[in-house]
């Protein structure tokens, strides 16, 4: 969503807003029985998205001003996005050799952007620039995998991964001018802010049972990329009341691994990970005047 260059308004309130959410959801469900017994299955989901929100540059001259008397003058650039990715995988395996793989593999990718171009000039009452980027991974209550191999000789095996790449940017171009007018005693709000926000959860369940049995369970959440980020050039930020300007990340992620074998010999190998590594920055270029 954008409003085009080298605009001149004059109203009330003005809102440039882009909101995006991809529901991106896997099943798959594999068994075998008989005297060699192997069932594999996998569920994959991939999410990539752009969502921005833009004023785009402008020349001297032009103004947005929603500063009247009888207006509420509310300005507000607003872009969010939302990724919801689950996979569930469901294996049975039974024989006199008996064997379940399992693998579930989420990949979000999400670029977020609120930008106000070079030379912008804007007089509100009220301002909001920001750019959202949230992850949404529910738990599932079976598990994102769940497998079961049974046997004379019995193994399982399973991964479970989320891979999680954002960026998140808030930019103010070179030359603008942001100012927020009206009474100093009850002033609107002026809010420059980017903000990460991951929920996720990640679960596998295993059971192997045989005179030999074993069985390896991975489940993992990785943020490869957690960059939220507010840029200022040099620009002319004022206001009668307070300047709230924050680059930030929330969150919670949880990694579950349930793993049983029994037998006259059993192994279980098991590994949970939870990463994440935020990089959260407020820039401000040469010049920029706050």
């Amino acid at each position: 969503a954008y409003l085009g260059s080298n605009v001149s308004l004059t109203g009330g309130s003005l809102s440039v807003s882009a909101r995006g959410t991809d529901d991106n959801y896997a099943d798959t469900t594999a068994g075998s029985f008989g005297g060699v017994g192997v069932a594999s299955a996998s569920a994959e989901t991939v999410t990539t998205s752009t969502t921005t929100a833009e004023i785009k540059s402008s020349t001297a001259g032009k103004t947005i001003n929603l500063s009247g008397a009888s207006s509420s003058g509310v300005f507000q650039v607003s872009a969010e996005h939302t990724a919801k990715p689950n996979s569930a995988v469901h294996s049975l395996a039974g024989g006199l050799f008996g064997g379940a793989g399992a693998q579930a593999d989420n990949t979000v990718t999400s670029t977020v952007q609120a930008t106000i171009g070079t030379n912008v000039h804007v007089l509100a009452k009220d301002l909001t620039i920001e750019a959202i980027n949230h992850v949404k991974k529910t738990m599932l209550e079976d598990g994102n995998i769940r497998g079961e191999a049974g046997g004379v000789v019995a193994g399982a095996g399973a991964d479970s991964d989320t891979i999680i790449s954002l960026s998140t940017l808030t930019t103010i171009g070179d030359g603008a001018s942001l100012e927020v007018v009206g009474d100093s005693a009850a002033p609107g709000d002026f809010t420059v802010r980017a903000l990460n926000d991951i929920d996720a959860s990640e679960k596998v369940v295993l059971f192997a049972a045989g005179a030999l049995s074993g069985l390896g369970a991975n489940a993992s959440i990785i943020a490869v990329t957690d960059v939220a980020k507010v840029q200022v050039g040099d620009a002319d930020l004022t206001s009668v009341g307070d300047i709230d300007i924050s680059a930030r990340g929330q969150g919670q992620v949880t990694t579950l691994v349930d793993a049983e074998a029994y037998g006259a010999g059993t192994v279980i190998v098991g590994t949970a990970v939870g990463m994440i590594k935020p990089v959260n920055e407020v820039i401000f270029k040469s010049g920029a005047h706050v």
